[in-house]
């Protein structure tokens, strides 16, 4: 199962995540002092550090750590993860590319040389390929250094200029790639949805700008990209109050504006650590909190892989090992979502409605009710429970005008519940279209008696049972399609 496919490339990327990131995390903090020390803590804590995204360096582990080592049924936040740094694809993989752009914009100001020069100016062109959240707020920070930062004015000037002629062809692949995207996907995927939330100023990130920009500006100059790229992000946290418009902004605060806060103000502790003399015993002591904090944060690493797998790991074996493997390749399977997400895995599929169908940029909302209407009556689920689903995804839904208007989250329900009865009504036309071939449900149920006589089991354990689907209609079709032939 390890070598599978999605799996190894899953592991080659985590394995990235953590080894780039430190490695990253290491140069740039290298580059603000003369010791390797604070560059060594700081590439050992944050890649396991529960408070990196939250602004709370350090002190996160130890806050949660002390909470499930004292109470171990409690809940880990947020659905089980704490270590959000290491989401796959961002930022895991993708924040070694930022900590690089700041290294080289760092050379270009410092010695002025046209090489570094050009390669900061390179890199930043290039984050419009790797992150959006990244490019759009390295860009703007770039912009403010130019007001807080003037005596290095043309190396920034020389800086946007060839970054900006690095990312136009990046950015017109995005644009034509846009236009190619259905216009419903574009709303359901809240990419440039209405919003109206208010002014929000994260506590810890305002402190660690505060801190940041007295250290910066009156004695160390070179600390200025990182404090204008943090100021940035939390502008364009907040754009929609200007704009009306929200490009999931969220992520400018998760991945852009925390993260580098934080390294603001581990920039600073270890300035304050190393100018007090002697110093050694002060260093002995943070070496051996940030050791703890390190050690709680494994902790919690292990915890948050444990306690979700407990209740997925018999899933996703059967899924894997067992029932999947009778599964056609590439058929449609219809099924709750847990059990096709860990098929998938390592079984080449189609799912009829999953998250990779609902987030597809070329499937609109009429096929998308469709299949979501048809998924739900192979599983056996009335109207009236399909209306209470539609309507509590609807309430939760933060992107387009379902979001704010109660009135379109009842047009879109009823368009939803009339979809459904359409299916029912032209059952076989709808099995036809999309060509399930299979039923995925809990072995413990049975398949709805729409298609209960037309099931065959395929494989049962004791989580899942796979059923084959032969309708007769798709039967006397298929026979007259080959007559026909």
């Amino acid at each position: 199962m390890f070598w599978e496919r999605p799996l190894s490339v899953l592991f080659i990327w985590r394995f990235w995540a953590g080894l780039s990131m430190s490695i990253g995390l290491f140069v740039l903090m290298r580059s603000y002092f003369q010791s390797e020390w604070p560059a060594f803590l700081t590439a050992l804590l944050l890649p396991c550090d529960a408070g990196w995204l939250m602004c709370r360096p350090g002190i996160q582990n130890l806050l949660m750590g002390w909470t499930l080592w004292t109470h171990p049924d409690a809940t880990i936040a947020r659905g089980g993860s704490v270590h959000w740094q290491l989401r796959v694809i961002s930022p895991a993989t993708l924040i070694v590319w930022l900590l690089l752009y700041f290294w080289l914009l760092g050379r270009a100001r410092s010695t002025g040389q046209t090489v570094w020069v050009v390669l900061a100016g390179i890199s930043l062109g290039l984050l419009c390929d790797a992150y959006f959240f990244f490019a759009t707020t390295a860009a703007l920070g770039l912009l403010l250094l130019l007001i807080f930062d003037s005596g290095h004015l043309r190396t920034y000037l020389k800086v946007g200029i060839i970054s900006t002629i690095t990312a136009l062809p990046i950015v017109f692949n995005i644009w034509h790639a846009r236009q190619a995207m259905i216009p419903e996907a574009v709303n359901r995927l809240g990419i440039a949805a209405d919003l109206t939330d208010g002014l929000d100023l994260p506590r810890m990130a305002i402190l660690a700008l505060l801190i940041g920009g007295i250290s910066a500006f009156r004695k160390r100059r070179e600390m200025l990209p990182i404090w204008c790229f943090a100021l940035a992000g939390l502008l364009l946290y907040n754009s929609h109050l200007l704009t009306g418009v929200d490009f999931q902004h969220a992520h400018w605060r998760a991945y852009a504006l925390m993260p580098i806060a934080s390294l603001m103000l581990l920039i600073v502790g270890f300035d304050v650590v190393t100018s007090i003399k002697p110093s050694w015993l002060l260093r002995t002591a943070v070496t051996t909190a940030v050791l703890v904090s390190i050690t709680a944060g494994y902790y919690l690493r292990v915890e948050a892989s444990v306690r979700p797998n407990a209740s997925t790991r018999s899933d996703r074996a059967v899924s894997v090992r067992d029932t999947a493997e009778v599964i056609a390749p590439w058929s449609t399977v219809a099924g709750p979502s847990d059990y096709l997400t860990y098929a998938a895995v390592t079984r080449p599929l189609l799912p009829l409605y999953e998250a990779i169908v609902f987030h597809s940029s070329f499937i609109g909302e009429n096929e998308l009710s469709e299949r979501r209407a048809l998924n739900e009556i192979l599983m056996g689920t009335s109207a009236d429970a399909y209306r209470l689903i539609i309507d509590k995804h609807l309430e939760t839904y933060p992107f387009g005008d379902a979001a704010s208007n109660s009135e379109v989250r009842q047009e879109i329900s009823d368009m939803y519940v009339e979809t459904y009865d359409e299916i029912l009504r032209d059952f076989p036309t709808a099995m036809d279209n999309y060509n399930v071939r299979y039923l995925a449900i809990p072995v413990d149920d049975a398949p709805p008696a729409i298609i209960a006589s037309h099931c065959e089991l395929m494989k049962s354990s004791d989580v899942w049972s796979i059923y084959e689907i032969n309708l007769p209609e798709r039967t006397e079709r298929t026979r007259s399609e080959g007559v026909d032939k």
